[in-house]
Order: C-alpha cells, then sequence, then structure tokens
C-alpha cells in the first residue's frame, strides 16, 4: 500500500483519553467487516475514518461507506436510539436485512430452484392431463 492516502490504524487508539470507542461492525451496505483507518491526505492529516474493506479509493464500482470517526459514533448511536425505540419492528428490520445478506450469495441457487419448480409442475401438468384423457 505504499503511497496510499490512508493506512489501517491500531484497534485501540484512544485508551487512557477517557471515551468510548463505538465497536466495528459489518458494513450496514455489504456485509463486510469495518476497519479503522487514519487518513494520509493532506486535507484531513491524521484524521481516523470508519471504512467497509470492499470500499476502494477512486473506485465507483466498490461499497462507497465511509464515516469520519464522529459520524460513525453518531451512526452508532442513531442504531441504538432506533433500536431501543423501534422494538419489534426494529428486530423484524434487523431479521429481513440480516436475510438478504444470507440470500444475497445464493442468488444461483435461488435461479435453480425456480427453474426445477417449474419443470416439475409441467411435468405434473402434463400426468394429470394424461390422466383426465
Amino acid at each position: 500500500m505504499r503511497g496510499s492516502p490512508m493506512r489501517p490504524t491500531s484497534a485501540s487508539s484512544s485508551v487512557g483519553s477517557g471515551r468510548q470507542e463505538p465497536r466495528l461492525i459489518d458494513c450496514p451496505k455489504c456485509g463486510i467487516p469495518l476497519i479503522k483507518i487514519k487518513s494520509k491526505k493532506e486535507e484531513t492529516f491524521g484524521e481516523v475514518f470508519i471504512k467497509c474493506l470492499n470500499n476502494m479509493q477512486g473506485d465507483p464500482t466498490t461499497c462507497g461507506f465511509i464515516r469520519s470517526e464522529a459520524q460513525y459514533a453518531a451512526y452508532m448511536s442513531s442504531l441504538e436510539h432506533r433500536k431501543k425505540k423501534g422494538g419489534e419492528m426494529w428486530r423484524l428490520k434487523v431479521q429481513v436485512l440480516e436475510m438478504n445478506q444470507q440470500l444475497s450469495g445464493k442468488k444461483d441457487s435461488a435461479g435453480v430452484v425456480v427453474v426445477v419448480a417449474v419443470c416439475v409442475g409441467v411435468v405434473l401438468g402434463i400426468v394429470v392431463s394424461n390422466l383426465w384423457k
């Protein structure tokens, strides 16, 4: 990563500072683990950011999740607030998101299931039509 404007940082950079670090979760967009990086760009030098491992600078085809440390803390706080306030609706939303992430890797197998179901339906239709003759 030579010449890269941002580098991953150590997990506990604020030990002894008295503030609690928000825990890193999986990316809410693509489910890949988030990492903490420290900027090497001139305009943001030394600032800490939280980003998806799948976020490649300058590549618009990769995940776009990146937040400053303060933005990420606010994001996590809002998630906790929604979780407490939403109750059952929040739990259902989380379940749907988890199922969506699980199924995202199984799109090909879902297509196969549909094709097999259609074939079985056609065969059953032929059998039933022959029985009615």
